[in-house]
């Protein structure tokens, strides 16, 4: 098992960091974990061009302050994982922190997709007096097509200087491709997540995206949840209907504003957009850039 942790927090860190950002302990303790695990995929080899980082933690190495909860979400090129080879890289055994995956073949499977859930931990870094803190989070890794080369990224964290870990650069999903996957997700699937991801993507970053080519990595991605999805995606025939969904979210999915709604409970370690900012940046910087591309983008071959 290759180490790379050089220092690890205490009880009292954790407690400080949750106070800190506004996060439960727990939810701190388990991103600890999450990070920790992340590391050392990569220095293990598993993660790579080929098998890159999406979702919560690669939008967190961008800078994004959303706090995601409790899964790690990875994309294959193609073919199936070697679900024991995964359930060894990420098994730890440590004097601070103990993980144990669950039976690999017991592991949930979706169509191009197989979820590591639960991988169960034991952190006695942050034993307050009554033994380790017990708990799970889940690794998902899908094969529906990584089309880009992937961003190196260094791993960060919001845990320094109590928790040290080896310099890591983590293959993620290529920014213009991850925002293609995110504004499908929302016009298929209505999670309020992806649509605040994107306007902060549009507002934070848009300067590295490639906007030119962002028309035709939707479609390529249209395509896929067509075949896998075809319920789901039905409506979504092309272009014109991604763009409506994300000029008028209420009208895809009423109503976001409401408190039971998911756009209340998104949590973020710092400042974030909220759903008025997220709509207001969709329509004045997503959306023209993404019209104006679609007349001369090329097809992803």
């Amino acid at each position: 098992m290759i180490e790379v942790v050089r220092a690890w927090p205490t009880a009292a860190d954790v407690d400080r960091f949750a106070t800190k950002i506004k996060v439960g302990r727990d939810a701190v303790i388990r991103d600890i974990v999450r990070t920790v695990s992340i590391a050392r995929l990569v220095h293990e080899g598993v993660l790579s061009d080929d098998w890159v980082l999406t979702g919560g933690m690669a939008m967190r190495l961008r800078g994004s302050t959303r706090f995601t909860m409790r899964d790690t979400d990875t994309s294959r090129r193609d073919g199936y994982p070697d679900r024991q080879a995964l359930a060894d890289a990420l098994r730890i055994d440590d004097d601070e922190l103990v993980v144990t995956p669950a039976d690999s073949s017991d592991w949930k499977s979706g169509k191009q997709l197989v979820t590591a859930q639960p991988i169960e931990y034991e952190a006695f870094f942050a034993d307050v007096g009554a033994g380790p803190v017990e708990d799970a989070f889940s690794f998902t890794v899908s094969w529906r097509g990584v089309l880009e080369s992937a961003d190196a990224l260094e791993l960060v964290h919001p845990y320094n200087p109590a928790l040290v870990i080896e310099r890591t650069v983590v293959p993620v999903m290529n920014l213009t491709e991850q925002t293609a996957e995110k504004i499908v997700g929302w016009a298929a699937h209505g999670l309020i997540k992806h649509y605040v991801d994107v306007a902060w993507i549009f507002h934070a970053l848009g300067g590295g995206l490639d906007i030119g080519r962002l028309p035709a990595l939707i479609e390529a991605k249209l395509n896929v949840g067509r075949r896998l999805f075809p319920t789901a995606y039905a409506k979504l025939t092309g272009l014109t209907a991604v763009v409506r969904a994300l000029h008028d979210p209420d009208a895809h999915v009423p109503p976001l504003g409401d408190r039971d709604d998911g756009a209340s409970q998104i949590r973020f370690a710092g400042a974030g957009l909220n759903k008025q900012q997220a709509i207001e940046v969709i329509r004045t910087a997503a959306l023209p850039a993404l019209i104006k591309a679609a007349h001369g983008s090329r097809p992803v071959r």
